[in-house]
């Protein structure tokens, strides 16, 4: 009996994740109906009744900082493009790119300016030369290999930046 439920369910056109879910939990296959029926319960249901665990959402999931490391090398590298690719254009239709460089590192947001650059120029060379050692290397590829690297690479990238910014400082307390 049980064979002829299940040549006539897929007759009928009914799924195979279904039709298991149905076989495993007896209940009777008559028609494309009871398919509804079973599909039409929270995602989350029909996977706990399947025995599947759920991933976590993306929002209360906590990246490890080699993945967060991995998605700022990818946002980096389209920054310097854009910005590469901006600074070109501007100079090909006869921008003067440095006077206007030098116009905004001397203005109020200078900072903010030379960070914009800064931080992506050596976060992204750093993550480079990391994965250049990896393809050298790949017995150093683990995970606690990639935390102390990336944990290194986000330090590497804002000590010369703190430190550029206080030497200004420092140069004006030094007397010459």
């Amino acid at each position: 009996m049980l064979a002829h439920s299940i040549s006539r369910a897929l007759v009928a056109g009914v799924k195979k994740e279904s039709l298991m879910l149905a076989v495993k939990t007896n209940a009777p296959v008559l028609s494309s109906v009871s398919t509804r029926t079973l599909s039409s319960k929270g995602y989350l249901d029909r996977q706990e009744k399947l025995g599947r665990p759920v991933s976590p959402h993306v929002m209360i999931y906590s990246f490890p900082l080699a993945a967060i490391s991995s998605v700022t090398h990818r946002i980096t590298g389209g920054v310097l493009t854009i910005g590469l690719y901006a600074t070109g254009t501007a100079a090909l239709m006869g921008a003067d790119v440095a006077n206007i460089a030098s116009t905004l590192g001397s203005s109020g947001i200078g900072p903010l300016v030379k960070f914009s650059v800064a931080f992506p120029l050596i976060f992204h060379s750093a993550v480079g030369l990391r994965h250049f050692y990896w393809e050298i290397a790949p017995e150093g590829l683990n995970v606690e290999t990639q935390y102390q690297m990336s944990l290194a690479i986000f330090g590497k990238s804002f000590c010369p930046l703190v430190f550029f910014r206080f030497n200004r400082i420092l140069s004006f307390f030094v007397v010459g």
